[in-house]
């Protein structure tokens, strides 16, 4: 006896709103008793910390569903089990996922309840395995009974968010696994339109006389704006804008040049265990440039005396497709940040700027 779980979405990719939809194949090549047939899909939050050997599962949610015999026919069966053919057999089955988590009604012993209280939140994106600090998984299990007996053929699927496409666990006997894409929005429920752009502002000045001979320096407030506010999309590019502003009345954009840009995106994941925390960052560069020597460009009439660089520079690189978008558990969360390195020419000075925004990361 062989049993299969087929998917109906390949590749199988999911997103918090989607129902996971397919059929359990079983395969016979003699008559075979059955009780029943039942496929349970659930998910799970594991925090670990290192440093202190501390482990902290929640069980975000479960949701079981009997194949066969359906519930609303149950009794029409008078024994305990059906004889099925040789042959093949389909049990279709469609489990919607959850709008928010479920793990407060998950029955912890009470010695192992942590104080804080269970978030409901969206469900979080799959990350990480068991050798991370923090694993975030969703398991669909079917299982046969006969005569109230799990039988040993059982197929499992894990859905996971990244994954190399065309991977797959080699067969066992009793258990398979195979591992799918899970793709979650964020769990942060926040507009992302109509948002006020964030801006950060720096002031440069230098003097255009020699040492001996007093002049007046030249002052430009340098400002970066993300234009939609503290959101980045997966696989978009960075909504900048970077300005300059002569403060003097000056508009010559001979005076002033960016000649370095780079753009770099932190993730920082904090997991917490029976009271303990830890947090764990990672950097990734988007996009990184040198010896730009690229001017300051001034609108005629403006008013404002406003320059700005022409976003071609970094409109083509755009935020890795490979991160998870933000997200809050009960035990585990991740958030980004975003830093803008410029090197500003003023004159004859070189000047480094860092610019850092708290940003919600999103498909």
């Amino acid at each position: 006896m062989d049993m299969q779980i087929h998917l109906r979405r390949e590749p199988p990719v999911y997103i918090n709103v989607d129902a996971v939809c397919g059929h359990v194949l079983l395969t016979c090549e003699t008559q075979v008793d059955i009780a029943t047939v039942t496929v349970k899909l659930s998910g799970s939050a594991v925090s670990r910390i290192n440093t202190q050997q501390l482990t902290e599962s929640h069980l975000l949610f479960k949701i079981s569903e009997q194949l066969f015999p359906p519930d609303g026919c149950a009794g029409a069966f008078t024994s305990r089990s059906v004889t099925l053919p040789p042959g093949k057999h389909l049990f279709p089955f469609s489990i919607k996922l959850p709008p928010a988590t479920q793990c407060y009604k998950s029955a912890t012993p009470p010695q192992l309840r942590t104080q804080a209280p269970h978030l409901m939140r969206k469900l979080p994106p799959s990350t990480g395995d068991s050798s991370s600090p923090e694993e975030i998984k969703y398991v669909l299990e079917a299982t046969i009974r006969q005569d109230g007996v799990i039988r040993a053929p059982r197929r499992t699927v894990s859905i996971h968010p990244i994954l190399t496409p065309g991977f797959y666990l080699p067969d066992h006997i009793g258990t398979q696994a195979r591992e799918i894409y899970l793709r979650c929005r964020s769990t942060i429920d926040l507009p992302l339109h109509g948002q006020h752009a964030q801006v950060q502002r720096q002031r440069i000045s230098y003097s255009t006389g020699h040492s001996e001979i007093k002049s007046r320096p030249l002052t430009y407030e340098v400002t970066i704006e993300l234009l939609n506010g503290p959101f980045l999309s997966l696989g978009q590019p960075i909504p900048l804008a970077v300005q300059a502003q002569g403060m003097d009345g000056s508009t010559s954009s001979n005076n002033i040049a960016l000649y370095d840009f780079q753009s770099m995106i932190f993730e920082t994941t904090e997991v917490r265990a029976r009271g303990a925390v830890e947090r764990l960052t990672r950097s990734w560069i988007v996009q990184t440039m040198a010896n730009l020597q690229q001017l300051f460009t001034y609108t005629p009439g403006d008013e404002r005396n406003h320059g700005s660089v022409d976003d071609s520079l970094w409109r083509p690189w755009c935020v890795p497709l490979f991160l998870t978008p933000t997200f809050e558990t009960c035990n585990v969360s991740r958030d980004y940040k975003l830093e803008i390195r410029l090197g500003i020419g003023l004159g004859r000075n070189n000047v480094c700027f860092c610019f850092s925004f708290a940003v919600n990361v999103n498909l």
